[in-house]
């Protein structure tokens, strides 16, 4: 995209409402090597929409870390010495290879869990930040 090819520091010279969307910040901030303050001007606005920013990135890989660490976990999990009724559901989804990707990725979809490129930007700008306090 024009905005990692050009670096973090073109956010400087957007829109305001161009400047705080997260389909352009989240791979600005993740490709810059420089300095937040280089992306933005540094008034009270841009404060608060940093903060707000690195809440929404945080957010996104808690869900990221969820779905992998508790919901996945429970498609696996058979427990046949817990009654029928008591036991969890998820493990119906355990349909065999093909069957239960495509349910996991659906699933993921739809509650709307970071996978490939855009897990990987909000991690680096999940570290991007974390470099400035954020």
């Amino acid at each position: 995209s024009l905005v990692k090819d050009v670096g973090g520091a073109i956010l400087r010279y957007a829109a305001r409402d161009f400047r705080y969307m997260d389909k352009i910040l989240i791979p600005a901030v993740a490709s810059y090597g420089g300095t937040i303050m280089d992306c933005f001007c540094f008034d009270v606005d841009d404060l608060k929409q940093i903060g707000s920013f690195a809440s929404r990135v945080r957010q996104k890989l808690e869900t990221q870390e969820i779905y992998m660490k508790e919901f996945l976990r429970g498609i696996c999990i058979h427990k046949p010495h817990v009654a029928p009724g008591s036991r969890c559901r998820l493990p119906m989804l355990d349909r065999g290879f093909e069957t239960s990707t495509a349910f996991k990725k659906l699933i993921a979809e739809f509650v709307g869990v970071p996978m490939g490129v855009e897990l990987q930007e909000l991690r680096e700008a999940s570290l991007n930040l974390g470099k400035f306090g954020y």
